[in-house]
């Protein structure tokens, strides 16, 4: 199995390979796949046989061709997120587990940069933690354990704040 994001696969020498290598079989799931990408991978692999399963991970459902495919996936309820959480950051807890799942509303990846930043954060108090605030939230998934009045913090968050739709 084989997972990449669709920028990186694109350039690979492994998109290559798996054209020109017949005798390998792969599971491949590509993320942030847009749809022209999508087309471009499905198009390099047409014709290949059934050696090759092919999943691209998207937020654009527009425009998928006939005989693909797709799946709509939802967020996960929280007590999911708690448990994803109990698994993978034993150490975690147990007030900081419900207040990361309540603010990752659902999505895992959210969940998880949130707990890296409270693993990296030594010293932390959990009481810090689950006060945490909306702000504050932004500049840990920002900045992880880098102080926000560093001036790489600073100019960062001024980048992401100057490109992003939403404040």
């Amino acid at each position: 199995m084989v997972y990449v994001k669709a920028d990186e696969f694109l350039r690979s020498a492994l998109l290559g390979r798996l054209q020109a290598d017949g005798q390998l079989h792969a599971v491949l799931v590509i993320d942030e796949c847009d749809i022209g990408q999508h087309d471009e991978i499905v198009r390099a692999f047409s014709g290949r046989g059934e050696r090759l399963a092919l999943f691209t991970v998207s937020y654009d459902m527009s425009n998928v061709a006939p005989g693909v495919s797709s799946y709509r996936v939802t967020p996960l309820s929280r007590d999911s997120i708690e448990q994803i959480l109990k698994g993978e950051s034993a150490k975690l807890p147990d007030d900081t587990i419900r207040r990361i799942s309540e603010f990752a509303d659902g999505y895992p990846r959210i969940a998880y940069l949130l707990a890296q930043s409270f693993n990296a954060s030594t010293g932390a108090a959990s009481d810090s933690f689950i006060g945490i605030n909306e702000a504050n939230l932004m500049n840990r998934l920002i900045g992880g354990g880098t102080d926000p009045s560093s001036e790489w913090f600073r100019k960062t968050k001024g980048v992401l704040t100057a490109i992003s739709l939403f404040e």
